[in-house]
C-alpha cells in the first residue's frame, strides 16, 4: 500500500513539474524570461527634467543638453570627434531639484534659490557654468520650475505653507504672475499656445482641487465656467501640441486647456484616456519607423497605477502612446503600451519597433519604474531619454545587444 502511494505522489509531483515549466506562455514566466539585465545607470538617483540649449561662437555650435542629479549637473553634447559623450560639473550649491533653460541661460533651483548661468564655451570646460546669487523671495519658497516660450516660471508656496503663488523668473528678478491668492495648488507645468501661457496646477493636500491659470507673463487668472465658478480638477501635468494645449488630470483623462471640455473619440464618444493614475509626465516625441526616428509624432503620458495585471498592463509604470496628427490628437487614437504587435494594431506607430520581444522587454525594463521625466535628444540618433523615481536616467536606443536588433530601454551608461 505504502509503494503504490509512493508511486502516486510521485507521479503527482512530475504532472506538477511538467505544468510548471511547460507553462512558459504564462505572462509572469515569460516576463521574467524576457527581463534585460541593466547595469548602474551613469547618472543616479532622481535626475531631474531636460534642458536643451544651442550654443557657440558663430563658427561652431554645440547643441547641448543638461540634467541634474543631486547636486551634480551632466551635460550631454558632442564633441570635435562629431561623438555625443556626457560631462560632469558640480557647482556646489546644493541640492538641485528643478532644471530649465531658455535659448540662452540655464536655470537650476536649489533650496537656497534660484541660480542663473550663460554657458560659454565647450562643454567640457571648467568655466562653462558659472551661476548668479540665487533669486531668492523673503515669503515663499521656489518648489517646482518650468519653462515655456523662452520664459521660465516658479511653483512657490508662502513660508507658513497656506497659499501658492506663480512667478515668472528672469535672469536677475522673480515676479508674482497669479498673485498671493492662489489657493489651488502647485504649479506643475506650463505651456504657451503662440498667444497666451497655460499653468497647471494641483493642491498638495486635498485630493480633487486643482485648476489650470491662462494669461501672460504677469498676470493670469483660473480659468471659470459659464456659472463664474472656479472650475477644480487635479491637474498633474500640460503640453502645447502647435496652438493647441492639452492637459492631464490625475485620473488620466485629457483636457482641452481652454474650456476645460473633456477630449472625446468622435465615434464612440468616450474620453480619450490613458485609464491608467496619470503622474503627469507628458512629452512629445518621433516614432520608431523600423531603421530611425522620423516616423509619426507621438505623445506620452507617464502612468502610475495600481497593482494590476492584463493583456495591455504589465507593471506599474513606464508610459503609454498615442499617435498624434497635425496640432491635435489623431482620430480614433487611443493610448497604448509600445510595441504592441498584433493584427488590431498593426499600423499603430510606436517607439519601439514592433519585432518580436520588444513589448515584452518594454515591460520588464522602463516599464517597472516610474517617471519623473521623458526628453528627446536631437542626437544622431534621436535619443529619448527618463529620468526616474531613485533608479537615475534610462535611454531607448540600441544597446550593442545582438540578441536584439532594435532599440529598447536600458540605464543610460
Amino acid at each position: 500500500m505504502f509503494k503504490i502511494n509512493k508511486i502516486i505522489i510521485r507521479s503527482m509531483l512530475c504532472s506538477l513539474l511538467f505544468l510548471i515549466f511547460s507553462g512558459c506562455n504564462d505572462p509572469v514566466f515569460y516576463e521574467v524570461s524576457t527581463q534585460v539585465k541593466s547595469p548602474l545607470p551613469t547618472i543616479k538617483g532622481s535626475p531631474t527634467d531636460f534642458a536643451s540649449i544651442k550654443q557657440g561662437d558663430g563658427e561652431q555650435e554645440f547643441e547641448v543638453v543638461y540634467v541634474a542629479s543631486g547636486s551634480a549637473i551632466h551635460i550631454y553634447y558632442e564633441n570635435s570627434d562629431n561623438q555625443w559623450i556626457w560631462a560632469r560639473t558640480d557647482p556646489s550649491l546644493g541640492r538641485i531639484t528643478y532644471l530649465a533653460a531658455t535659448d540662452t541661460k540655464l536655470f537650476i533651483l536649489t533650496p537656497s534659490g534660484v541660480h542663473v548661468s550663460t554657458p560659454a564655451g565647450e562643454p567640457n570646460t571648467a568655466n562653462h557654468l558659472n551661476f548668479s546669487t540665487p533669486i531668492t523671495s523673503s515669503e515663499y519658497r521656489f518648489i517646482t520650475m518650468y519653462s515655456a516660450n523662452n520664459e521660465i516660471f516658479s511653483g512657490v508656496i508662502n513660508n507658513t505653507g497656506t497659499s501658492y503663488s506663480i512667478f515668472n523668473i528672469t535672469s536677475s528678478t522673480a515676479e508674482e504672475v497669479t498673485g498671493t491668492n492662489n489657493g489651488h495648488g502647485l504649479l506643475n507645468g506650463v505651456a504657451f499656445n503662440g498667444s497666451s501661457y497655460y499653468f497647471s496646477v494641483k493642491d498638495q493636500v486635498l485630493r480633487n482641487a486643482g485648476g489650470i491659470y491662462k494669461g501672460t507673463t504677469s498676470d493670469a487668472d483660473l480659468i471659470e465656467d459659464d456659472s463664474g465658478n472656479n472650475y477644480s480638477i487635479p491637474f498633474m501635468g500640460i503640453i502645447s501640441i502647435e496652438n493647441n494645449v492639452i492637459a492631464i488630470a490625475r485620473s488620466g483623462v485629457l483636457y482641452d486647456a481652454d474650456t476645460l471640455e473633456t477630449l472625446k473619440n468622435p465615434n464612440t464618444g468616450s474620453n480619450i484616456s490613458t485609464g491608467r493614475t496619470s503622474n503627469g509626465v507628458l512629452s512629445i516625441v518621433k516614432s520608431y519607423d523600423g531603421e530611425k526616428w522620423d516616423g509619426a509624432r507621438l505623445l506620452l503620458a507617464g502612468r502610475q497605477d495600481a497593482l494590476t495585471y492584463d493583456v495591455y498592463s504589465g507593471y506599474t509604470y513606464g508610459y503609454l502612446e498615442i499617435e498624434l496628427e497635425g496640432d491635435n490628437i489623431k482620430l480614433d487614437g487611443a493610448f497604448r503600451e509600445p510595441g504592441i504587435t498584433g493584427s488590431t494594431v498593426a499600423n499603430v506607430p510606436s517607439t519601439l519597433q514592433r519585432d518580436r520581444g520588444s513589448n515584452d522587454t518594454f515591460r520588464t525594463t522602463i516599464g517597472t519604474y516610474a517617471l519623473r521625466f521623458i526628453f528627446q535628444a536631437n542626437d544622431d540618433n534621436k535619443t529619448i531619454f527618463a529620468s526616474t523615481h531613485q533608479n537615475g536616467v534610462w535611454s531607448l536606443r540600441h544597446q550593442n545587444d545582438r540578441s536584439k536588433n532594435y532599440p529598447y530601454w536600458n540605464t543610460e551608461h
